[in-house]
């Protein structure tokens, strides 16, 4: 996603990231502070630091690059109005996940949203674009996409959480833990039954 999905204001030269995840994680919390006080600079690199995470998040969830934008922008604004309650407890990104998650439940549940939903192409769901395919690999490459996604959205609610968030963007079980409010423990529980109904729906004879 691109930087003028936001406001220009928050928008400038970035400092060089913190060499270790301590130093991070305390760069990060002086930046939570000084957001919390108004300084603009402070969102700006908020911002820039976990964006393409969210809406990587939200693309993966919604599947339709102008509804990830759209939730990835109203996921730090929403963020940011309540920025003094998040307080520094747990990670930073897991509290913006868990707001995008809640967004991106309340996007799919709209009559728009169920009646258009569609995949998006194989080569936007990864990190990086895939290398180019000819016309009869893309296409069944495609075709098995649609297929995983569409057992995905088949999936009970807390099933699909789980292979989203740990199966598809990567969490470790401890950050997912985090976003959905419950222990590590209940996370393996749930990725392991997601896991098992996902591949009985894969199995099942295409029609």
């Amino acid at each position: 996603m691109t930087a003028d999905t936001f406001s220009a204001a928050w928008l400038g030269d970035l400092a060089a990231a913190p060499s270790s995840a301590v130093d991070a994680a305390a760069a990060e919390s002086r930046l939570i502070s000084a957001a919390i006080d108004g300084d603009q600079w402070a969102c700006t690199r908020l911002v820039a630091d976990h964006q393409e995470a969210v809406y990587r998040f939200c693309l993966r969830w919604l599947r339709r690059p102008e509804d990830a934008r759209d939730v990835c922008q109203e996921t730090f604004v929403r963020a940011f109005r309540s920025l003094a309650d998040y307080e520094h407890r747990g990670r930073f990104l897991s509290w913006l996940f868990r707001i995008a998650m809640n967004l991106c439940r309340d996007h799919a549940r709209s009559k728009s949203t169920r009646h258009e939903r569609i995949t998006v192409g194989l080569d936007r769901v990864g990190d990086s674009p895939c290398p180019a395919l000819d016309p009869a690999e893309a296409a069944a490459a495609q075709a098995d996409l649609a297929r995983l996604f569409a057992g995905i959205d088949a999936l009970p609610r807390r099933h699909r959480e789980v292979i989203v968030l740990c199966g598809l963007e990567g969490l470790s079980h401890e950050m997912c833990a985090e976003v959905l409010d419950c222990s590590p423990r209940a996370i393996e529980g749930r990725l392991r039954r997601a896991r098992q109904a996902l591949e009985g729906w894969l199995a099942r004879p295409v029609a």
